[in-house]
């Protein structure tokens, strides 16, 4: 195994975050996300003089959306041209206390669908007791990572 230049064994390098943090318990979390292989987020690429500032605001809109989905408080966060910033407190309690219809509206927020109303889905979500079940285990707001709501956050604009 390659160790990092200051690293002196395997355990002093990161971990995954199924490791790090237990599924359900409370926590406040920095969580950074970059772009590959030159991407940019937003901002002008130096190199070809391209502008993706318009994507700004449609990444910070997400974020606010699924800080109010997900079971998480955001006490901030920072949209950089090649990666972002979030801080996010979990906060189990807030999931327990969800009746099953607002699990399946956080659910149908958490990923649209074009060709369907969302309402007329979270309305049927409800119905089905064992899909509820799954999804209170799952998401949203379980939070086996702390980090999933700001990953979820480029989901509808993957291919932007």
């Amino acid at each position: 195994m390659q160790l990092m230049p200051g690293k002196t064994d395997a355990s002093s390098m990161t971990s995954a975050r199924a490791i790090l943090v237990t599924p359900g318990s409370p926590g406040t979390y920095h969580c950074v996300s970059r772009c590959v292989r030159r991407g940019w987020l937003c901002g002008t690429d130096r190199e070809t003089g391209r502008s993706f500032e318009h994507r700004r605001q449609w990444v910070e809109d997400r974020i606010l959306e699924l800080s109010d989905i997900f079971a998480v408080a955001l006490w901030g966060h920072a949209v950089m041209s090649n990666h972002l910033h979030v801080m996010v407190q979990v906060i189990p309690e807030a999931k327990a206390n969800w009746s099953d219809d607002e699990v399946a509206e956080r659910s149908t927020r958490l990923y649209p669908r074009e060709n369907q109303d969302s309402a007329t889905r979270a309305q049927a979500l409800a119905g089905n007791v064992e899909r509820i079940k799954e999804l209170r285990k799952t998401c949203p707001g379980s939070c086996a990572s702390p980090c999933r709501a700001h990953c979820a956050a480029s989901q509808p604009r993957g291919r932007l």
